[in-house]
């Protein structure tokens, strides 16, 4: 008679609710915060032993929580107390019988990260993804995985898969900065102990085709307008100059759009100033780091590169020949006159002619121009030393064996220089 009416269904809800609890994978937010706030607050404290201990409570009342486990299983291993197969072994029961929500996947992959198991950590989130294709936390989680490893194959599949649910620009650079990367690693020396072990499912592609489709992809975006920011600008231009397009690349940055995605005026002349040079504009070039110096005048390098701008035509003529006769050889110099070129040729210098560098008349005029737009700013104290300098630059590189008044000038502009800086602490 006792049970019957109210007390049979009170009877009969408590048992459902026990048996609710026992078979639980998860819990509503106010009470999975109830029980385990103390367990994230812990492990978050580096104190293991308190997590477990939370965690282990929790487990008697929900013997299949999945965050509960996956968090005394991290505990555990972070105290190395205890089996760390019997806690990897129920990490990865957890995640074969599918995360039941965003906060047990971050906890999942926070543990096979914490015991150097990238290879799960990718199986997780493939899981996940192959269950739900459009869940965009998980492929971002798995795109950033595959780069972790230079797995770019897959890793732009990854992004194109985000690209398709989403329509968001910034995924496209993301896969074609992957196919980027695929076209680098070909000819790279790779850390086979690091990579080695990397069996990509996404099809393999040549360079040359890989870079054709993301200068593709890129000027479907720059036609759409989708190209606003400065990441997705250099990504375009840098796409152009390795296709072999430097003077479309110029144009590029040289445009309207490098006005709206450049926001800082000195960054934007330095763009320019590179893509002029690597299509061998030497005057924009020029033009576009003086423009700089009247920004900052005391930028060492767009004195330099200005510098290294006045060169003579015939000297310029000679040294794009010994540039060529190097890539004949064989020795990686380029048949153009870049910011390279100095570089490459003074690891040859048995193939190296006489020559000078610069203009000796222009190159004076340039560094006194500077050094009087410094005074008139003025002074040392107020714009900087960087023109002074200049002046012992300019005389070291006019140094010639044979003139032995070119190495007296520039010991003299040495000691100018220290006369007036030299108790200056830096």
């Amino acid at each position: 008679r006792r049970v019957c009416g109210s007390s049979f269904v009170a009877v009969m809800s408590s048992m459902s609710a026990k048996l609710a609890a026992k078979h639980a994978k998860t819990l509503p937010p106010s009470e999975l915060s109830r029980v385990l706030r103390g367990a994230y607050e812990a492990i978050d404290g580096d104190d293991p032993q308190t997590c477990a201990r939370i965690a282990t409570t929790a487990l008697k009342k929900y013997p299949r929580l999945q965050i509960a486990r996956v968090l005394r299983a991290l505990a555990r291993v972070r105290m190395g107390v205890h089996d760390y197969n019997v806690a990897f072994d129920e990490v990865c029961a957890v995640r074969d019988e599918g995360v039941v929500d965003g906060s047990v996947l971050r906890a999942v992959l926070m543990f096979f990260r914490e015991v150097d198991a990238p290879e799960e950590a990718r199986e997780t989130l493939e899981l996940v993804t192959t269950s739900n294709p459009t869940n965009i936390d998980g492929l971002q989680s798995l795109f950033m995985e595959y780069v972790r490893e230079r797995m770019f194959r897959d890793a732009q599949v990854c992004a194109m898969k985000m690209y398709k649910t989403t329509q968001d620009a910034r995924h496209v650079l993301w896969a074609t900065t992957c196919m980027l990367s695929q076209g680098e690693d070909e000819g790279a020396d790779i850390d086979e102990d690091a990579f080695g072990d990397r069996l990509q499912k996404a099809p393999k592609m040549s360079s040359e085709s890989l870079l054709a489709l993301a200068k593709g992809m890129l000027g479907k975006l720059c036609e759409k307008g989708e190209i606003k920011e400065y990441d997705a600008l250099a990504l375009y231009a840098r796409t152009l100059a390795t296709a072999g397009e430097r003077d479309k690349a110029y144009d590029v940055v040289a445009s309207a759009l490098g006005d709206t995605c450049i926001s800082m005026p000195i960054e934007r002349e330095r763009m320019r100033a590179q893509y002029a040079l690597a299509c061998g504009k030497r005057a924009e070039a020029r033009a576009h780091h003086e423009k700089v110096l009247e920004m900052a005048p005391d930028d060492w390098d767009s004195m330099n590169a200005a510098l290294d701008l006045l060169a003579e035509d015939e000297d310029a003529a000679a040294l794009a020949k010994l540039c060529k006769d190097m890539q004949v050889l064989g020795l990686g110099a380029t048949d153009r006159i870049d910011g390279d070129s100095a570089e490459v040729l003074s690891r040859v210098p048995v193939v190296r002619v006489p020559q000078k560098a610069i203009n000796a008349a222009k190159a004076t005029e340039f560094v006194e121009s500077l050094v009087a737009k410094v005074d008139e700013g003025g002074g040392e104290r107020v714009v900087g030393r960087g023109a002074y300098l200049l002046r012992v630059e300019l005389k070291y590189r006019l140094l010639d064996d044979a003139d032995e008044s070119s190495a007296m000038s520039f010991a003299e502009s040495i000691a100018a220089y220290h006369e007036r800086f030299g108790s200056w602490n830096s």
